[in-house]
């Protein structure tokens, strides 16, 4: 049970298996070691038991969950040579997209401690949230389904617009805060959202690039900025940049780059986008130097790449090469000449 993670974890930037993970290797010789091996079991069993159709739900936090975890599985279900069960799950399993949104930063190491002493109760695996909630179910269910209005979930055609609004707005921003929050020695979300200058940053990222970029989808965008800008500045929400900054070259793939991409495609003004980047490459630099008070984690960070930015005599163009981040942005002069005005004024801030 330790070594089950969220299906995206075993799966490139490009959306294929890795099939150089122990766990993954496992499961391709029977074990169960990963959501695929288990998911290939229920199939197989439900399949020869002739149980019929059914949905599998995802709910992790990325992009077109449904449709990703899919694409896993067939690949898995293809490389243990099962054609039967690929046939099955194309003809009797929907895998509908989701869309969450509600903060849950890791818990306080004294927050059993506190449930106990309010209720009573031992609670050894706490979860802490905000008060807010969303979440959006694509309506694509096979067999029926549970009346999921009932606990406040909205069930629709097609969560893109759900996604775009969530991504490029909570998630991009919660990462340009918190990189800017490193330069400024927070420790907390809350403190970079009730910093002047972060919030006109964060303000001016969403107001002037992606609203202008997925206006017309039927939200309301411009509430849903000032929602999610006043729910960060929540203190009892103490979520850390530790957490936020994990992972940033994947969350600058999906998070930042249709937005970043769209902005010089629309001819939008690039430059709050552009300053996540920018202040990426400046996590490297600070990382290259030590002074990041954390322990950086990140499943798709290369080391090497890394490395050969930083050390690059021109390290914004060596960094604006990279296709996994800007796609066909690195052909892009502008582009380049924006990265540049962009990461002097991340060197200039304190």
């Amino acid at each position: 049970m330790s070594k089950w993670k969220s299906f995206n974890n075993y799966l490139d930037n490009n959306l294929k298996l890795l099939t150089n993970n122990q766990a993954i290797k496992d499961d391709l010789q029977g074990d169960v070691s990963t959501i695929y091996g288990v998911i290939a079991k229920i199939l197989d069993l439900r399949a020869t038991n002739g149980a019929g159709a059914l949905t599998l739900l995802c709910c992790d936090n990325v992009r077109e969950n449904g449709h990703k975890f899919r694409l896993g599985l067939k690949e898995f279900l293809s490389l243990i040579k099962r054609e039967d069960l690929i046939a099955f799950l194309d003809s009797s399993v929907t895998t509908p997209n989701t869309m969450v949104d509600r903060i849950t930063p890791r818990p306080a190491p004294t927050l059993s401690a506190e449930i106990k002493k309010l209720t009573g109760i031992d609670d050894c695996v706490p979860v802490m949230s905000e008060a807010f909630f969303q979440w959006v179910i694509e309506d694509n269910f096979i067999k029926g389904r549970p009346n999921f209005e009932k606990a406040g979930a909205q069930m629709v055609k097609d969560v893109t617009a759900y996604e775009d609004a969530k991504l490029r707005i909570l998630n991009a921003t919660h990462t340009l805060m918190a990189l800017l929050g490193v330069i400024k020695g927070y420790n907390y979300v809350f403190e970079c959202a009730r910093d002047s200058e972060i919030a006109k940053f964060a303000f001016d990222y969403v107001t002037k690039s992606v609203i202008p970029c997925i206006k017309g989808n039927g939200l309301d965008l411009e509430d849903y900025r000032d929602t999610v800008l006043e729910r960060f500045r929540n203190d009892h929400i103490r979520d850390t940049l530790e957490r936020i900054c994990q992972d940033s070259f994947s969350k600058l793939i999906n998070f930042v780059k249709p937005t970043l991409t769209q902005v010089y495609e629309k001819g939008v003004d690039p430059k709050g986008v552009v300053l996540i980047p920018a202040l990426y490459l400046n996590f490297l630099n600070l990382l290259k130097d030590h002074k990041v008070p954390f322990n950086y984690q990140d499943s798709s960070f290369d080391k090497a790449w890394a490395q050969s930015v930083t050390d690059a005599q021109d390290e914004v163009q060596a960094f604006s090469q990279t296709s996994l981040l800007f796609g066909s942005l690195v052909e892009n002069p502008k582009f380049l000449a924006d990265l540049r005005e962009s990461f002097a004024l991340v060197q200039s801030l304190k």
